[in-house]
């Protein structure tokens, strides 16, 4: 076990101190080795640190339980990133109660993204699932690391979404880094695994509970710079996110529903307080000066990761490059790609069954 890891997990076990507390002490001292061995002048001398808790570091230090050693189980390729580490997201850093360690399965580059959270209802309807695909897929390739709990529902979709774009996204459980809840997402998690990260701040083989979940929703939206909330009601599990991100000075965004669901209730009511309504993705990017759209190079990115994901033959790849560019007539396609008007039309239908491309109108086709 790191000194550092075990000298953070023996503070957090002081009686008095919380995550806000350590994080008083941490700006302070630098290190959680400094805070064991400080003397009581110099912790009285921190900010907001009153008698009484540095009584309980001192008697914790004098019954040996800085020596703490804690056998834990580490899952193979996991890291502990504690506050002091310098991989430790900066953003994260600046909400009210940051955790004192985080543990990671994954790509840590992905921590110094700039990130965005896409959360809602685990019981979506299909209008809530198709616009976390629509607007993950679009922030995705605008250059967001989507963010998310990886919960059934939205969720879910969302990290979908981005890892279909060869995107990047970040999943934060209410459980331990090696524990796959819900256990229908087995699949799912060895993506994000493979491609993006996952990360917990409970330690390994911990399993959730009705009291984690809440917890961990202030980092999902600690982590990022806004937060998108796409369905769900009043009184959801996304909403306890959005009053996080609201708390934390975040970005709120909100997607309109219909007046007569259930589902629409909490988004309707963000957007009567001063959510923005979204409507697509660059609703969200604009505000942050990465506007994507239909004839930039995102589309063009989406192109290669579909050919990337499906066996399409040359023919195929050759219509989807020509539609990164915009929608086009039928009969221009085929001009462009010197195609027979069959054979196009053969190869447009194909792709249009596997859901990579579309009939904008008449003739006109265009990526999906």
């Amino acid at each position: 076990m790191r000194d550092e890891f075990k000298y953070l997990l023996a503070l957090s076990s002081v009686p008095g101190i919380g995550n806000a507390t350590l994080k008083a002490l941490l700006t302070h001292f630098e290190l959680a080795e400094d805070i064991c061995t400080a003397t009581e002048k110099e912790l009285l001398s921190v900010p907001g640190i009153n008698p009484k808790i540095v009584a309980e570091i001192i008697k914790a230090r004098e019954t040996h339980n800085f020596d703490i050693q804690l056998k834990i189980d580490m899952p193979s390729h996991t890291e502990i990133i504690e506050y002091t580490n310098e991989k430790y997201p900066q953003l994260l850093k600046t909400i009210y109660d940051p955790p004192p360690y985080l543990f990671a399965r994954g790509n840590l580059d992905l921590l110094d993204e700039l990130c965005f959270g896409v959360v809602g209802t685990r019981k979506a309807t299909s209008y809530g699932l198709k616009m976390a695909q629509h607007i993950s897929t679009g922030l995705a390739q605008a250059g967001f690391t989507i963010v998310s709990g990886m919960a059934e529902g939205v969720d879910a979709e969302a990290h979908r979404a981005a890892l279909a774009v060869t995107g990047k996204t970040i999943a934060v459980l209410g459980c331990g880094v090696d524990i796959v809840y819900p256990s229908i997402n087995q699949s799912l998690y060895k993506e994000i695994y493979k491609h993006g990260l996952i990360i917990s701040e409970f330690l390994p083989a911990s399993e959730p509970t009705k009291y984690t979940f809440p917890k961990r929703n202030r980092i999902i939206s600690g982590l990022s710079k806004g937060v998108l909330f796409v369905e769900g009601g009043k009184k959801s599990g996304a909403m306890i996110t959005v009053d996080y991100a609201l708390e934390q000075g975040r970005d709120v965004f909100a997607i309109p529903g219909r007046i007569d669901t259930d589902a629409a209730q909490g988004t309707n009511w963000l957007i009567q307080h001063g959510a923005k309504l979204v409507q697509n993705a660059n609703d969200i990017s604009e505000e942050y000066g990465m506007v994507c759209d239909a004839h930039n190079v995102c589309s063009v990115n989406r192109v290669k990761a579909i050919i990337k994901n499906y066996q399409l033959d040359q023919e195929s790849e050759r219509i989807l490059e020509a539609l990164a560019e915009g929608e086009q007539n039928i009969e221009i396609l085929s001009r462009l790609l010197d195609m027979d008007i069959r054979s196009l039309q053969a190869k447009l239908t194909m792709l249009e069954l596997k859901g990579i491309v579309k009939r904008v109108s008449g003739r006109v086709f265009g990526l999906a």
